[in-house]
This record gives C-alpha cells, structure tokens and sequence, in this order.
C-alpha cells in the first residue's frame, strides 16, 4: 500500500513537471526597411537662342559733321529801327507807336535855340476814331549828365483830320530852365477824347532826337 501510494506521488510530481508554462520565446527586433532611392531621369529640351548677327563695322567710318548751333538773332529788324527816309524826315519805330497809333514822323533827328533847323516838325496819324485832341510833353536830358529831369507839356498838335496830327515845334519854345547844350530831346505824344479823357498815349520816344542851344 505504501509502495501504490509513492508510486501515485510520483505520477502527480510528473504531471505536474510537465504542465510547467514555457517561457515565451523572445521575438526579435523588427529591422525597418532599407529606403529605396529612387532616380528620375528629367529630360530638358534646351532650345538654342540665336544671337543677332552684329553688322561688320567698316573701317575709317567718316563721323557726321553737326550743324553749328543756332544763335538767337539779336540784330533789331529794319521796321524797327529808326531810319531818316529822303528828305531828312525820321521815322520813329512803329513798336513806340502803342496802340492807338499808326505812324509817328519827325523832320530829323536835331533842332537848335541858335542854328539851322531851329524848330522840329511833327507828323502823327492815330488809329483810335475817338482821338480829337494830341498833345505831345518833352523833357531834354544832358548826354553828359545821368540826371533825369520831369516832363514839361509842350503843345497841342493841329488836327488835319482824319486822324492826321501835325505840328511845328520851335528850339525858342523850350523853357529856359529845360535848354541844355547839348541833349536828347524826349519825347511823349498823348492822344484824348472831346471829353479830355486820355484814349491812348505813345511810348517814351528817347534817344533819337538831339537838342543843342548853339551849333554842334
């Protein structure tokens, strides 16, 4: 009966020895996968560029020759520049007439207190219908002197009619304090209405008339 009873120990021992779990079996570490390269072929289509073709440049090329530059006229046209017409007569430029006058005449460019020609000639034509009346002032400036006298009335033209002025003008008619001489005789004709209303007036005329108390 022992002997049964061991021999059943030993049985269950070895059962039980053979129903021991087994350890798990390690799993090894998962290597990642090697990359791939991947090469792509990328075809370029390269269009050549064709370069203009430079024209040779010729030898010993003669260089143009530039106009001379242009230079500003400064001459005073004819029309404008006081000129004695035949007869002695002077013409004074028409850009001194203003507005209100077509032509401005004297009988020369000198008179005297004392010599041949003694008296200046005035022959005026005005373009303004409304003029009636002209008046004309002078002042007479030393040519050896800078001073600048005031204008003195002189007289008042005769009316020839349609528009024409005209007038005599003696070297005695110059006050005494204004003889100078040896100056130019300046002058400023003025142009009214019958109401004595000032319609237009002439430039100062200066510079072209000489006035001297004896001879030159």
């Amino acid at each position: 009966m022992k002997r049964l009873t061991l021999i059943v120990l030993a049985l269950l021992l070895a059962g039980c020895s053979a129903f021991q779990p087994v350890p798990p079996t390690p799993q090894p570490t998962p290597v990642p996968p090697t990359p791939q390269v991947i090469i792509a072929t990328v075809i370029v289509t390269v269009v050549p560029t064709e370069r203009p073709t430079q024209p040779p440049v010729p030898t010993n090329t003669p260089v143009p020759t530039l106009p001379p530059p242009t230079v500003a006229n400064t001459e005073v046209p004819a029309t404008e520049t006081a000129a004695p017409p035949a007869g002695g007569a002077l013409t004074v430029p028409a850009s001194l007439y203003g507005t209100a006058f077509s032509n401005v005449t004297l009988s020369g460019d000198h008179f005297s207190l004392r010599c041949e020609p003694k008296s200046l000639a005035f022959d005026v034509t005005v373009s303004d219908i409304y003029i009636t009346v002209m008046e004309f002032y002078y002042r007479i400036r030393d040519k050896h002197s800078t001073y600048v006298p005031e204008w003195s009335r002189g007289a008042n033209l005769d009316s020839q009619g349609g528009g024409r002025f005209t007038l005599t003008f003696s070297g005695e008619s110059v006050t005494p304090d204004n003889r100078k001489a040896n100056g130019w005789f300046d002058i400023q004709l003025v142009g009214l209405n019958k109401l004595g209303q000032v319609v237009g007036r002439t430039e100062k005329i200066v510079d072209l008339v000489t006035y001297t108390i004896d001879c030159p």
